[in-house]
């Protein structure tokens, strides 16, 4: 047994996450001793040189009243501080809310991270995750894209100090690792996807300065559906910031359109910004829109995803 599956075995164990979260039961919250903590995984993964994990743990918990409690928490670990860059996020978009308060949009709390196991805990949403919902209705019902649109604008307001360089232009190292992955194991069509994103960057720098320029927004950088949750009193609660950053403000939309597979929520988060799109905007949108699908497309490829 390698050291990373040493490291996932160890979270998905009851026994020890106990051991390990009751050293954190403050920070968690004014909590008590936990008595049993039953895992719920959601995702995990493990090869020779990484591991990940996302889960639920729920904590049965005697309160310093003696009562019994139950408390769910939402997990996730990676053996490197990715999981440290989302906590930090987390904990500072909240700080940010609790300033201006969100009317559509929810960020769940950031409790800790734990560097030791590269675990990162945060608080349990309920509700559905929008994959779900899209699922369901074969596609993103009306009522549900107006006020993910809204929560999407809300998001790009905030204002924190970053820990993270702003980006010039866009950031393309997943495709460029997706595209070295194939080329490296001689795929039969690695070589046409390096020639249409090759294509994408011309289109790029054909359009520059409404990219490059220094008007730039709080991204998500992952919007797709399994990263939204419509909670009971539909708010959306975005997770994972592992990859935020400032960017300009039509990347997470091209994200979401092309995970989606059409773009009726362009319009519909146009019409809530108040906002027309420009020919360069709109050229911009298409570009981006062709880098997602191609970073679809090799991810797939390569992970089989």
């Amino acid at each position: 047994m390698n050291i990373n599956e040493d490291k996932l075995n160890g979270l998905l164990n009851g026994t020890k996450v106990r051991k390990i979260l009751q050293g954190y039961i403050k920070t968690i919250g004014d909590l008590g001793e936990i008595l049993e903590v039953r895992i719920k995984p959601i995702k995990t993964y493990l090869d020779s040189e990484s591991f990940s994990l996302v889960a639920v743990y729920k904590l049965k918990i005697k309160t310093f009243d003696g009562d019994i409690t139950v408390k769910k928490i939402f997990a996730s670990a990676h053996p490197t501080l990715k999981k440290k860059r989302d906590y930090e996020i987390g904990k500072s978009i909240t700080t940010e809310l609790s300033k201006n308060p969100a009317r559509f949009l929810k960020i769940p709390k950031s409790y800790v991270f734990i560097q030791s196991h590269g675990l990162y805990l945060r608080e349990y949403v309920e509700g559905e995750t929008l994959g779900q919902i899209i699922k369901q209705e074969n596609g993103l019902p009306d009522n549900i894209a107006e006020p993910l649109a809204l929560s999407l604008i809300e998001f790009q307001k905030i204002k924190i100090l970053p820990s993270f360089e702003y980006e010039a232009r866009a950031n393309f190292a997943d495709l460029n690792k997706n595209i070295s992955i194939l080329e490296k194991q001689q795929h039969p069509r690695s070589q046409f996807i390096h020639s249409q994103f090759i294509e994408v960057c011309k289109e790029l720098d054909q359009i520059a300065e409404p990219e490059i320029g220094l008007s730039k927004v709080l991204s998500h950088g992952d919007f797709n559906p399994s990263n939204f949750i419509l909670t009971a009193d539909k708010r959306i609660a975005f997770l994972d910031f592992g990859s935020v950053g400032f960017r300009n403000y039509l990347w997470d939309v091209a994200r979401l359109c092309s995970s989606l597979k059409e773009t009726n929520f362009l319009d519909i988060y146009s019409r809530a910004k108040g906002h027309t799109l420009g020919e360069k905007d709109d050229k911009l949108f298409t570009a981006y829109q062709k880098y997602f699908n191609l970073l679809d497309l090799t991810h797939v490829l390569v992970w089989g995803l």
